[in-house]
């Protein structure tokens, strides 16, 4: 009969469905809840400075776990960021710590070149803060790059300018201008007294530039720097 078509003429589509896309398709809500999640979290946690990196390190890890592994630039991005912020909440620790270091003096004064130390008995100051009559000393290399000053027992303080030179004939260097509480220093294990009642005061340059003034190697004092 016309305008009767046979069922098995029919056309027919094809109903197969496509799991790949079926998982993309979940996988893609999902994301979009873990997005909207981690953004409520941050907006609360950004409110609570000290907990912000953790938390924010849980919306990764979460992002990291459920997330579609489709390479996604804003997720990587966020997973990314995780260690900067642990390894600033860490510096930050490690700042307070050393800031309550006994050995970060020590440290200052191994590192490189080191500064006058500050001590009550070792004071450092500009020459022309010294007085009008003060002594003025000059050690050399030529003296396997010792000096040695003698002071009368009983002066205290000692005011002295001290220069420095790498052979006899060579130009001075100021070490810089100093106040000395010799009788500190003395007790201190620092200065001896030689024969005659005077003290003696020993400098010696080290190689790297270093002048110290003590008197040995295991008790001595950086006080100042010359060109090496």
């Amino acid at each position: 009969m016309r305008g009767v078509v046979s069922a098995k003429f029919l056309p027919c589509r094809s109903f197969n469905i496509n799991k790949r896309g079926l998982y993309v398709m979940k996988q893609n809500q999902l994301n979009r809840i873990t997005e909207f999640v981690c953004e409520i979290a941050d907006g609360y946690v950004r409110l609570i400075p000290g907990g912000y990196p953790i938390v924010h390190y849980a919306c990764g890890l979460f992002h990291f776990m459920f997330g579609a592994n489709d390479g996604n630039a804003e997720r990587q991005k966020r997973i990314d960021a995780v260690p900067e912020a642990t390894r600033e909440e860490t510096a930050r620790e490690e700042v307070a710590k050393e800031r309550n270091d006994p050995r970060k003096e020590v440290a200052e004064e191994m590192d490189g070149l080191p500064q006058a130390r500050s001590l009550a008995f070792v004071e450092k100051v500009s020459v022309n803060e010294l007085p009008a009559e003060h002594r003025c000393w000059t050690g050399n290399d030529a003296n396997k790059r010792n000096y040695h000053g003698r002071v009368p027992a009983g002066e205290n303080p000692v005011y002295l300018e001290l220069h420095w030179k790498k052979s006899r004939n060579a130009p001075r260097q100021l070490v810089g201008g100093f106040i000395l509480d010799v009788t500190a220093l003395e007790k201190e294990g620092y200065l001896v007294e030689s024969g005659g009642g005077d003290i003696r005061v020993r400098f010696v340059r080290e190689s790297d530039g270093c002048v110290y003034m003590g008197r040995g190697i295991d008790k001595r004092i950086p006080i100042g720097t010359v060109s090496a």
